[in-house]
């Protein structure tokens, strides 16, 4: 196996620009999922590395080599895509060897290889089927298994799992757990579902338009997001947002006032806390309490039960306006998206009432919706 460091690279198309000065480290052995929503440069970036696609600047190397102006079968990659790409005319076993047989190796060695990755796939008892006789699970451990043959230095997976229906993905997520586990491979890992990301990775490396916003262990994206943007894009539901206007007293007690928000906070940081802030909170960090212990007002809209809890949409209601006028445009969407509530399954709630609510464990961030870390408690 081996690392693959990206080190300030660009991608454009004519005058669009899709990735921007991109530093990305990916160690030996270490699983990394790129994630964000549609268009936000993840899979183009992963086709840089696999050669598909040219750089416009900046340097790529898988191990000790600089590999901008290799082609694709010399950089020593095996790529998994989101369609199985298998030859139907094949069987299971045919389709593994291919690539194999293509690269003219010994065919002892080509049947060792298929055998020990059916093996290890649990494709031992498919090998003769073609893949029209095949499930969607079973084509895309196909797939994965012509990649596990070839023995590469990276696995690089594009949104392998998305033409997979929901209980069939967490089977296969199981599956790439497993073999990240037996190979201690290298794997650069595509997705725009974030379940994905937060399961299989060692560290998630979260973008948006082109920009690396965060890269960290699953843990430390869900506990201490950069920004508003991964803030809302990691968990699910997403974080709520509202905007505040706070005082800071000479003890530290910050007093923080926003449309259906009036609380108070004591402060461990030594300066104060700025004017005008956003505050997030995750919906299972919000508890229905009597009215006058409560800093937050939720008018009820939509209630979705799930059985084992139940998220509860709805609206601020009371208070003043948290100030909004120096915020950034995307700062001030996020913050005005539904609030969220998950409450347990016995939570006697229905549609128009007015939860009062007890706010634990808050995020801060600044009006370009920047965490601020100095305050985390």
């Amino acid at each position: 196996m081996a690392s693959v460091t990206l080190a300030g690279i660009n991608k454009r198309f004519d005058d669009v620009h899709v990735v921007h000065d991109l530093d990305l480290a990916v160690d030996d052995g270490e699983l990394v999922v790129l994630v964000g929503p549609s268009g936000c440069g993840k899979s183009t970036t992963l086709r840089m590395v696999a050669g598909l696609e040219g750089i416009t600047s900046g340097e790529l190397r898988i191990g000790d080599r600089v590999v901008n102006d290799l082609s694709p079968r010399d950089r020593d990659i095996a790529m998994v895509f989101q369609s199985y790409a298998l030859y139907p005319h094949m069987t299971v076993y045919e389709n593994m060897a291919f690539g194999l047989r293509i690269r003219k190796m010994a065919a002892s060695e080509i049947d060792s290889r298929v055998q020990e990755a059916a093996k290890l796939l649990g494709l031992s008892d498919l090998l003769q089927r073609r893949p029209k006789a095949l499930s969607g699970g079973q084509r895309q451990r196909v797939a994965m298994g012509r990649a596990v043959v070839r023995e590469p230095a990276v696995f690089l997976f594009d949104e392998p799992l998305s033409n997979l229906d929901a209980k069939l993905r967490v089977a296969m997520r199981l599956e790439v757990a497993r073999l990240h586990k037996r190979l201690g491979a290298t794997i650069m890992y595509v997705t725009h579902d974030q379940v994905e990301a937060m399961t299989l990775a060692d560290r998630i490396a979260v973008m948006s338009l082109g920009v690396l916003q965060q890269c960290a262990s699953p843990d430390e994206v869900y506990r201490r997001p950069t920004n508003t943007f991964v803030a809302t894009f990691i968990g699910s539901p997403a974080m709520n947002l509202f905007p505040v206007t706070s005082t800071t007293a000479a003890d530290g007690q910050v007093t923080m006032v926003g449309r259906g928000i009036q609380m108070t906070w004591t402060s461990g940081a030594e300066q104060a806390m700025p004017g005008e802030l956003t505050v997030g909170v995750r919906p299972q960090d919000l508890q229905v309490v009597a009215e006058s212990d409560a800093d937050l007002h939720l008018r009820v809209d939509v209630l979705e039960p799930l059985g084992a809890e139940t998220f509860v949409y709805g609206a601020l209601e009371g208070g003043a306006d948290g100030a909004t006028g120096q915020r950034d445009a995307a700062t001030q969407e996020r913050c005005a998206s539904p609030f969220i509530v998950r409450l347990p399954p016995d939570q006697s709630v229905r549609s128009g009432d007015l939860l009062h609510l007890k706010l634990a464990l808050p995020h801060f961030f600044d009006t370009q919706g920047e965490r601020l870390s100095q305050f985390d408690d």
